[in-house]
């Protein structure tokens, strides 16, 4: 999420006034009803609403198969059709980029998302989405560097309307829906404290919209399982690290949920062309499965819909004939 997309400094004191007291002085429950990922409480806040970073090491019940899934070799990376000529000007790219914008175009888009064809956004704020935090704590909501989702026209109607705060992330026609795949990228000077809080919430959401696919076809809440369906990557200083996001049920009874999202890979890229193919089969392997992951949800609940439709109509034909029945 870049920088330049945050509010305004919330350090400065008020120009009508000096008796405003500083953000730095105010009790912790206060700075959390209006935090953001760049504040220092993110991440409390973010665990006083169950949602929890990689720092809490929870694994996801597929943590195996999907380590196993993003160390597949790939025809397409082989040094004979992925040349090592091309690993400087990807070093170069990286040492070059002054900001997180010009990170993100010139690295982050040329070298790994330009890749794929899916339906996806670039600095993006899911301004559609029900907020995930409890009242009174708020926060913007996520706005990912990049992000991939599925076509809103691939959605049928009746999912759309019903699980819309959920999976419809934004206005437009061509905007992603239903995502479940994000990236967050940190300038040179970046902190990995406000890129460790902004991949924990984006996770969350992702999270969210899957699990609410998943209830959705099922016709009632699904019970967590512990099983990753929502993934988000963080690239900062040439490292890509991978995530996946999953779902506890709640430590307490009849308490929410918790979601987890859990660090299972990593890659330095600038080190040698071995280490960039390596980081590149992570990252395809890492996006065609999280789109097999979304595209499955989907399909599942778009026939749960299909059947809805089915059994009305076939229930208004029974409806039909009886009225006829009784006419004669």
């Amino acid at each position: 999420m870049s920088s330049s997309a945050s509010s305004s400094n919330p350090h400065k004191r008020s120009r009508k006034t000096s008796t405003i007291a500083s953000e730095s002085s105010l009790p912790t429950s206060v700075i959390s009803e209006r935090t953001s990922t760049y504040d220092k409480v993110a991440s409390d806040v973010l665990m006083d609403n169950d949602i929890y970073g990689p720092s809490y090491c929870v694994d996801p019940a597929n943590k195996a198969a999907l380590q196993a899934t993003l160390d597949r070799d790939r025809r397409s990376l082989s040094p004979t059709v992925y040349p090592d000529s091309i690993f400087p000007k990807f070093v170069r790219a990286n040492h070059e980029a002054l900001n997180e914008g010009q990170l993100v175009s010139e690295v982050v888009h040329p070298y790994f998302t330009s890749y794929f064809d899916h339906v996806r956004s670039t600095d993006l704020a899911f301004s559609n989405l029900e907020p995930i935090l409890r009242p009174p704590a708020r926060m913007p909501p996520p706005k990912p560097d990049h992000s991939f989702g599925i076509s809103k026209e691939d959605i049928k109607p009746a999912v759309r309307d019903a699980l819309k705060p959920y999976i419809v992330c934004a206005n437009g026609s061509h905007t992603p829906a239903a995502v479940n795949d994000m990236m967050q990228v940190k300038g040179r000077d970046g902190k990995t404290s406000v890129l460790e809080s902004q991949i924990t919430l984006d996770g969350a959401f992702g999270e969210r919209a899957m699990h609410k696919l998943h209830s959705y076809a099922r016709g009632s809440d699904l019970p967590p399982d512990g099983v990753a369906h929502a993934f988000v990557q963080s690239y900062h200083a040439g490292t890509m690290k991978f995530h996946a996001v999953h779902r506890q049920p709640s430590a307490t009874p009849d308490g929410p949920d918790r979601i987890y999202t859990t660090e299972i890979a990593g890659q330095y890229l600038c080190g040698s062309p071995a280490q960039f193919r390596d980081g590149l089969k992570k990252y395809r392997n890492s996006v065609e499965y999280a789109a097999q992951c979304r595209r499955r949800a989907v399909e599942a609940a778009n026939a749960r819909a299909e059947q809805a439709v089915v059994e009305s109509e076939a229930g208004g034909d029974e409806e039909g004939d009886e009225f006829y029945d009784l006419v004669d």
